[in-house]
């Protein structure tokens, strides 16, 4: 599937992690000299005070050597170097307008990752995986090789603890004691020169490999290690093609993509979840053929996938994916992959999502609908506050004075049923009895519940709201000047007193059966008859 997926495969592998030194001093090496060659039988060769010790591995010829009181060449075994007056015509002796003059001039930073390469062996080919900064420079469960043949001018900085699995020089292994021992000899001062404060980091070499089924952990993705590894990094950081890019544990520039970082239980192994995300995901599917993945241990039970591409589209789809898949097995109880919890970040549509809880996978909302929430709120909102001044106004204030009398207008009946009504103009009123010489008045008293006289001034409108049955045969009330009305819901007998008294007038008593009865209410539904 490409050679980003061995970096699935490797992690917490012992025999996936060597990492060895590129640099060196060497005479024949081409990128030590300013003319991007090694000097030839027509250059005079230079070497400066600063220069490290140059290490001469092949025979060789040139034209003269310029060299410091203190300069130093290291010869290989049976190694010659010659000097000619005579001009160098072979292929690989181009001409040069002046001297050719060696640059190392100052020791190669440990904590520059260009300085390194990770192989399958000590002397294999470098791989080209992707990685993240903190992972490129030696672990502390990594296997160190300067490789031999070589000479080396490494600055190993100061006030650090480095630690590795193993280290070799030249082809001897060294402990923590020996290297020491090492350090303070002529070649260790050459090859690893004391700063300018006198003082190195120290060097703990653990000859302990990691075979944790869970993976590994780099040990470089905090702390100072990370500082100083990014305070390099950073120079080289190119400008990330999305618009939200991210930065995750352990490097140093912004990426287009993707991180999941999944927590663990027990019963985790690292390659069971890696395996299973590449059939499961990745396998056979074009789309993700340039996505590079980086899996890494960050901690005693969290991994951290990382996927990018250039834009981050495709490595932040496929992350989400695999959230959902790791999801999907958290909610069926774990059992295939026994992760507890998954977040991630995403830097393509517009920013992250925070952490997956146990019920959710985590995906970016688009703009639009974040736009609708806010939008809905909004009037959700709104229409709270207007029901909220409605219900305040309607306590502080008498339901007459509100306002909202259209509502009283709103009759729930068949459409085009018309109502029948009674009409009492404002001069003509009823009453039940009592004196005469009280002023007018618009309204009468209910001789079943008592005087309550209206204030309305317009006129009152009496409705007799029609039963659902026999409305066509219901006999309207009729208005005869001689006995008054008659009840339509009452079989009342024709009354022989006159109907008519004074209308602003109404007695009060509390004997009902003692007042004349002039008029029936029609509007009273009562059990008992009120004429006695």
């Amino acid at each position: 599937m490409g050679q980003w997926l061995l970096l699935l495969l490797c992690i917490g592998l012992v025999d996936c992690a060597y990492k060895r030194w590129l640099s060196n001093t060497n005479f024949g090496n081409p990128a030590n000299w300013n003319a991007g060659r090694a000097p030839c039988g027509n250059d005079v060769a230079v070497i400066h005070d600063e220069s490290a010790a140059v290490f001469l591995q092949v025979n060789t010829t040139v034209k003269q050597l310029l060299m410091p009181m203190n300069g130093e060449v290291v010869f290989g075994s049976d190694v010659v170097l010659g000097f000619t007056e005579q001009p160098d015509h072979s292929a690989s002796c181009t001409p040069y307008s002046s001297n050719v003059e060696f640059n190392v001039t100052y020791p190669r930073d440990w904590f520059d990752s260009n300085n390194w390469c990770e192989t399958d062996s000590e002397t294999g080919d470098c791989k080209t995986i992707a990685r993240l900064d903190s992972e490129k420079v030696p672990c502390m469960n990594d296997d160190v090789v300067y490789p031999s043949g070589n000479s080396f001018y490494v600055n190993l900085e100061t006030g650090i603890d480095i630690k590795v699995n193993t280290f070799k020089i030249t082809g001897k292994a060294y402990t923590t004691t020996s290297f020491q021992s090492f350090l303070s000899t002529d070649q260790g001062k050459g090859m690893f020169p004391l700063p300018n404060n006198g003082q190195r980091s120290s060097v703990t070499i653990q000859r302990r490999p990691c075979n944790d089924p869970t993976g590994c952990m780099c040990g470089n993705n905090k702390g100072e290690v990370l500082n100083r590894v990014c305070v390099i990094q950073r120079k080289r950081c190119t400008k990330a093609q999305c618009r939200t890019p991210l930065k995750p544990v352990g490097h140093c520039c912004d990426l287009c993509g993707g991180v999941a970082v999944m927590k663990f239980g027990s019963g985790f192994r690292f390659d069971t979840l890696v395996n299973g995300i590449r059939r499961n995901l990745i396998d056979g599917k074009p789309e993700y053929k340039d996505v590079q993945v980086i899996t890494s241990k960050i901690s005693e039970d969290e991994i951290q996938m990382v996927l990018l591409d250039t834009d981050g589209v495709r490595a932040s789809q496929l992350t989400r994916e695999i959230a959902k898949e790791v999801q999907n097995d958290i909610n069926a109880g774990g059992f295939k992959y026994s992760v507890l919890s998954v977040r991630v970040d995403v830097s393509s549509g517009g920013g992250s999502t925070g952490p997956i809880s146990s019920a959710q996978t985590a995906e970016s909302i688009p703009n639009g609908e974040i736009a609708g929430i806010v939008v809905g709120g909004a009037v959700v909102v709104g229409l709270l506050i207007v029901v909220a001044i409605f219900v305040y106004r309607r306590k502080q204030s008498p339901t007459d004075e509100l306002g909202f009398k259209v509502f009283d207008k709103i009759s729930f009946k068949k459409p085009n049923f018309r109502k029948p009504r009674v009409e009492v103009p404002p001069s003509f009123g009823f009453r039940f009895g009592g004196p005469e010489n009280v002023g007018p008045s618009q309204g009468f008293d209910n001789p079943m519940y008592g005087n309550n006289p209206l204030e309305n001034e317009k006129p009152m409108d009496m409705e007799i709201m029609p039963s659902s049955l026999g409305l066509e045969q219901e006999e309207q009330p009729t208005f005869d000047s001689s006995r008054g009305f008659d009840n339509p819901l009452y079989d009342s007998p024709p009354l022989n007193e006159s109907m008519f008294t004074d209308p602003s007038v109404v007695e009060k008593t509390s004997d009902l059966g003692s007042r004349p009865t002039s008029f029936v209410n029609p509007m009273a539904m009562v059990e008992d008859n009120p004429q006695t």
